[in-house]
């Protein structure tokens, strides 16, 4: 299954659209919209009720929470509303497509652009721990008025924990910025326009997530996602060579004493 991920910015406005369909499938006529939110260190699920058509569900800006996140199910899952779950769980098969399943966010700003982004997070990658490794300069624009990572982390447990992300400058050597950042969490990270060159890389410790750029240049908005470093690789061992990659990082954190 997949969920869906919205987020809140002093800079911008959001809105979440999702599907009632799938590829080569009828529109199904007893879907609801679900999110789930962490209280009391338990997954509370609620049904969520929004403005919808026979199309598609919408969650507009004002209701919107960067930390919740959503989900499709029938109505013949509704054993699992207002229940509390030590961890998530594989709650419908409905969204298990090929091509993924996807919903669209919508960011804009109140008085200019608009750009949208597939906005799925696979149930599997919930599962997992281990580091994300992004170009930044692939997707970044120093002639942009602000640059930004927007790093959505769902962990499987329904915990809030610190962890940290980092530009490292591969061919230097060197840890150019740290960050602070939380899981289960939107984050919104602030790339200063001197960063933006080529090798330096975003580069997290301990949890997955999916880094989001976004430029804003005076009332346009750019939104776009990296792929995973060994998509970009050729070679039949192109995961040892990530694994490697990401080894070196590790290396260049702990030259550089941050700790």
């Amino acid at each position: 299954m997949n969920f869906f991920f919205s987020l809140k910015s002093r800079y911008f406005r959001s809105d979440l659209i999702v599907p009632k369909f799938k590829n080569r499938k009828p529109i199904s006529k007893n879907l609801l919209l679900f999110k789930a939110q962490i209280k009391n260190k338990l997954w509370q699920i609620k049904k969520v009720n929004c403005v919808n058509n026979k199309n598609f569900f919408f969650l507009k800006d004002r209701v919107i929470n960067s930390n919740d996140i959503y989900f499709l199910a029938f109505k013949s899952e509704l054993s699992i509303l207002n229940k509390e779950f030590k961890e998530l769980q594989n709650f419908s098969t409905f969204t298990n497509s090929s091509p993924a399943f996807r919903s669209n966010l919508k960011i804009y700003l109140p008085k200019g652009g608009v750009s949208s982004y597939q906005s799925e997070y696979p149930f599997d990658m919930t599962k997992k721990n281990g580091s994300i490794a992004s170009p930044i300069s692939l997707l970044s624009q120093k002639i942009a008025d602000k640059n930004f990572i927007f790093f959505k982390n769902i962990f499987y447990k329904p915990i809030i924990v610190n962890f940290y992300g980092y530009l490292i400058d591969y061919t230097k050597k060197i840890v150019l910025k740290k960050f602070l950042l939380k899981s289960n969490t939107t984050n919104i990270i602030n790339i200063e326009n001197k960063y933006i060159y080529s090798d330096v890389y975003f580069f997290t410790d301990n949890f997955l997530g999916i880094p989001i750029y976004v430029n804003k240049l005076r009332e346009h908005l750019s939104l776009e996602h990296t792929h995973p470093p060994h998509e970009y690789v050729l070679s039949s061992d192109k995961f040892n060579r990530v694994n490697l990659l990401k080894h070196k990082f590790y290396e260049i954190i702990k030259q550089n004493k941050i700790k």
